[in-house]
């Protein structure tokens, strides 16, 4: 990974984390060691991309940003882009669940819905002409399946008309859901 990559990595982990996170913090969730998170911290900080903060060991905030806490549900904003590191996200959202769950169970918690999201995300552009052939076939008294596998273009579909983002926007239903 070269230095432009890892300075993204670092980045893309600082958004994750809501714009500011301590030195400690970040060299765990990037697994790097501290001469590597130096290094790689030296020249956004002499850029101008990052700010160095306060407190025991050291923080980081991105520049022109004031440090604040990570959002409490990750929403459609807080997720990351382009080149942005995407397991620095999913972990920075084990952090959220560190007060309701043992750190040992993350990855029960972590994996099924990276797994779901990554589900949901693909079928989301044949979601609605999905949902009208299972209608629609149904209503004609025909097996359903084979005909929403190719309107989904995939070897899968979703049959229900809930996605992540209904059930997040239902935070009171989300159990019955």
């Amino acid at each position: 990974m070269g230095a432009d990559d890892q300075q993204l990595e670092l980045l893309g982990a600082l958004e994750a984390l809501g714009g500011s996170a301590g030195n400690g913090r970040l060299r765990d969730l990037l697994g790097w060691d501290e001469a590597t998170h130096d290094a790689v911290k030296a020249p956004l900080i002499a850029t101008g991309q990052l700010q160095s903060g306060r407190g025991r060991g050291g923080s980081v905030c991105l520049a022109g940003t004031t440090p604040r806490a990570a959002p409490a549900v990750p929403g459609p904003g807080s997720q990351p882009t382009g080149k942005q590191n995407l397991s620095a996200f999913i972990w920075s959202v084990a952090d959220l669940l560190r007060d309701d769950d043992k750190q040992s169970d993350y990855g029960k918690v972590i994996l099924p819905f990276t797994v779901l999201r990554r589900l949901d995300c693909v079928l989301e552009p044949t979601k609605t002409e999905v949902l009208e052939e299972k209608t629609a076939r149904e209503a004609q008294g025909l097996d359903p399946v084979p005909f929403l596998l190719r309107k989904a273009g995939q070897n899968f579909c979703n049959t229900s008309p809930l996605d992540m983002k209904r059930l997040m926007g239902d935070h009171d239903n989300i159990g019955e859901n």
